[in-house]
């Protein structure tokens, strides 16, 4: 809050909407803008008819900024202190130039304490000001969200009397047709039934619309994810049969590999694990075939040397674990 802000605004923050004597309020408000304007009047130039000093003007200045102080309200009353202050500080700033005896201020000792309590004076008003404006502020955002709340309620109600309304005329209307007219009241009905099952009808077809998309989608998210499967493990291997060479401890392998990708893939890794006759793992051999393999095809692996194993194995598991894409 700055001091071109500090004077007190008039703008609704009288407190002359409080519960209270509204008159009484009003009339020590006008006494206290005459008491003010009298003294001040007295400060700036003597007056012939009024024997007042300025020291005592002064005084019925400070008496009428407190009357006006305790007639606003609570946003406007830190204003004024501000402003009070802001004035305050000017006075003693100019009794530091030049000592102020009309208002008695004889030294400049006298114009320092008068600074010092101008900005103490400015610094509480403005956090009580700050204080006092938020918590209005919640107050008044809480007010305007409960009227809004209330105006959307009203408008729904009126809506739904409206509706209501529209309703029994029709069904006056309808009825008093029925009476006076009755065949144009059963064409009127037989209408009213083709509407609906054209209603019916429709929303049988949107419904449709809606599963044939849906499924349609699905169907794309299959397929997408099968294709990204496809993408990671293009390799389908199928073990014809594994034996030992050389002495007992060299596992060779007869397999078929086929490629399901859309794309060639070359340099495929083999992986096998070795288990004993008691389906313990003794070891693990692995080997890459340096072949391409082209979409859709498929190649033999005869005697495909996977390196040393346990003399012991007599069971084993193979699959393919990577692949290069050909570029």
């Amino acid at each position: 809050m700055g001091f071109t802000n500090s004077l007190p605004p008039l703008n609704g923050r009288l407190c002359l909407t409080n519960k209270g004597d509204l008159k009484v309020k009003f009339g020590f408000f006008l006494i206290a803008v005459i008491m003010l304007c009298i003294g001040i009047a007295r400060i700036i130039k003597p007056v012939p008819k009024l024997k007042l000093s300025r020291r005592n003007a002064a005084r019925l200045v400070a008496v009428a900024y407190i009357i006006l102080f305790f007639i606003f309200g609570d946003e406007a009353k830190y204003e004024m202190l501000c402003f009070a202050g802001t004035v305050s500080l000017l006075v003693g700033v100019a009794s530091l130039i030049i000592p102020i005896k009309a208002i008695g201020i004889k030294d400049r000792g006298i114009g320092a304490i008068v600074i010092v309590a101008a900005l103490g004076l400015i610094t509480i008003s403005t956090f009580l000001f700050e204080k006092v404006h938020d918590s209005h502020e919640l107050v008044w955002n809480a007010r305007e969200e409960k009227e809004a709340k209330r105006k959307a309620d009203d408008e729904i109600k009126k809506q739904v009397e409206a509706k209501r309304e529209e309703i029994k005329q029709k069904a006056e209307a309808e009825e008093k047709l029925k009476t006076e007219n009755p065949t144009a009241y059963t064409k009127l009905i037989e209408e009213r039934e083709q509407a609906r099952k054209a209603e019916e009808a429709r929303k049988a077809e949107v419904a449709r619309k809606q599963a044939e998309i849906k499924a349609d989608m699905e169907k794309k998210a299959q397929e997408e994810a099968k294709r990204k499967e496809i993408e990671t493990h293009p390799a389908i291997f199928k073990m014809l049969r594994w034996y030992k060479g050389g002495f007992e401890n060299v596992f060779l392998l007869d397999a078929k590999i086929t490629n399901i990708a859309s794309f060639p893939i070359k340099d495929i890794s083999i992986y096998c694990r070795v288990y004993s006759e008691s389906h313990t793992q003794l070891n693990t051999v692995a080997n890459i075939a340096y072949k391409m393999i082209p979409p859709g095809k498929s190649i033999i692996l005869h005697q495909f040397n996977m390196g040393f194993m346990d003399a012991q194995g007599s069971n084993a598991e193979c699959d393919v674990v990577d692949y290069a894409r050909v570029r």
